[in-house]
């Protein structure tokens, strides 16, 4: 019974440490060269990424609604972390404006500088960038001629807060050739994974009490508001909320259970006994 209950931990615990999202939309652009191309999405990895297949790009046109997972990243295609990718819509007008060839070639990059980006973690929307269901014409997060570029501090959301963002400003390509001889170069690669790292946060982020017989267990370490779930062995979630300080555990069987905290730029797995 302790090996299956062991090995059902193990198994559980691994299950919900690598659902975590690794792969960051950095910047977009909406060049001004023919066809207003180069139209591409920057990505980076946080981290070491194995399988790059579970992860997704949707674009949103005009304020449609979300057209769902239009393009899927190869299975087999591995990046390590630090790595910068780029998914244009075409090859031609990309290199000539960056100078490189862009890694993937697709038409979710057909889009306008008032088009909203959705990225996807094994089907699921993680990141976005504007908003699905607005036409970006005259938003604070137009990026016509232009381009967008994520600040340093700034995690992946569902919730778009254009206040994470850098921008050119509407019509700043115009007339441009290239990217180096622009007076407002798209920055390429130049967001730093470093301000991300988030394993001296993980080391601050504490149960108390833990084992726990009665009441509540109080989260320390958290620096806002998240959404904590609470799993059994199972699998099971058992109950979820929104908090930074507690989480109430009263009326629950004695056992083993796994705290799952959904921070925007990370999600963190701790055990709690309650006895």
């Amino acid at each position: 019974m302790k090996h299956f209950l062991f090995t059902s931990l193990f198994t559980f615990f691994v299950f919900i440490s690598t659902t975590g999202q690794d792969l960051i939309m950095t910047g977009i652009i909406d060049g001004p060269l023919s066809g207003g191309t180069p139209k591409a999405i920057e990505f980076v990895a946080l981290q070491d990424i194995p399988d790059l297949s579970r992860y997704g790009i949707g674009s949103a046109s005009n304020g449609g609604g979300s057209n769902g997972e239009e393009f899927t990243f190869p299975a087999s295609e591995t990046i390590t972390k630090g790595t910068f990718i780029y998914v244009s819509r075409e090859e031609t007008e990309f290199n000539t404006w960056f100078g490189f060839e862009p890694d993937h070639v697709h038409s979710v990059a057909i889009f306008n500088g008032d088009d909203a980006i959705e990225i996807f973690f094994d089907g699921t929307v993680y990141d976005v960038y504007g908003n699905v269901d607005v036409d970006g014409t005259n938003q604070a997060w137009e990026y016509e001629d232009g381009w967008a570029y994520r600040q340093n501090n700034a995690g992946f959301s569902t919730s778009f807060d254009p206040n994470g963002w850098t921008y050119s400003g509407v019509g700043a390509l115009t007339g441009e050739a290239t990217n180096s001889q622009a007076d407002t170069p798209f920055p390429t690669a130049t967001y730093d994974v470093s301000v991300l790292s988030v394993d001296e946060i993980h080391k601050v982020i504490t149960l108390t009490p833990n084992p726990v017989s009665e009441g509540n267990v109080y989260l320390k370490g958290l620096p806002k508001p998240v959404k904590v779930s609470l799993y059994n062995l199972s699998g099971q979630l058992i109950q979820e909320q929104i908090t930074s300080e507690l989480l109430d555990v009263r009326g629950l069987s004695i056992g083993l259970y796994l705290v799952r905290i959904h921070h925007p730029q990370w999600i963190l797995t701790r055990k709690l006994v309650i006895e």
